[in-house]
């Protein structure tokens, strides 16, 4: 994997919300063709689970959580779609002080590396359970049931009196969208829950 620079915390909802209130979700320059044709068929302003609750143009909003509508944790990780964080990527390119500075998705081999640059796994999903992991710092296998901030390891560590790892959530929190392509292995089904993907 080539030398490569990251942000050292997830984009927070705080964050993201500065691409929905610079008008990101109306700008087609952001999107790629397969985005744009994903955001004008679902008409999407914000990403899916923000609710809007004011005027659009105040920008207030809730978060829809698996059991309940809540105020919106800004420092959460954003949950959106790959279509939405790339666009977020391009669209923050585009404010960047320095032109030759780009932000896109990391590729699957440079996830690997900031896995790595964390230290070993602190956890098994198959053998721990998610109160397990919680006391880990890991926010697997519904150790939470949401995500929890962005900066939530560093802070857990930095109270322990622990150096906090180089990168926040490495594994865990949200799903990670990565730039590559999926390649599965060989003999790789869809699950039946997924039949969209097949």
């Amino acid at each position: 994997v080539d030398a490569f620079d990251a942000s050292q915390f997830k984009i927070s909802n705080g964050e993201f919300l500065e691409f929905v209130r610079a008008g990101g979700y109306r700008e087609q320059r952001f999107w790629g063709g397969d985005g744009w044709g994903w955001r004008t068929f679902r008409n999407a302003k914000w990403p899916t689970f923000w609710c809007s609750v004011g005027p659009s143009n105040l920008h207030q909003y809730r978060l829809r959580t698996v059991h309940d509508i809540v105020p919106m944790p800004w420092s959460w990780p954003a949950e959106v779609n790959a279509h939405e964080a790339m666009a977020y990527c391009n669209w923050r390119t585009e404010q960047a002080d320095d032109p030759s500075r780009s932000y896109r998705l990391v590729t699957e081999g440079e996830h690997m590396r900031i896995r790595e640059a964390c230290g070993p796994a602190p956890a098994s999903v198959l053998s721990d359970s998610g109160a397990d992991l919680a006391s880990k710092g890991v926010n697997l296998n519904l150790a939470h049931g949401s995500p929890s901030p962005v900066d939530a390891e560093s802070q857990r560590a930095l109270a322990a009196g622990e150096t906090p790892p180089p990168f926040g959530d490495p594994m865990g929190n949200v799903w990670e969208w990565c730039a590559d392509d999926f390649h599965p292995l060989d003999g790789f089904k869809v699950h039946p829950l997924y039949d969209e993907c097949a």
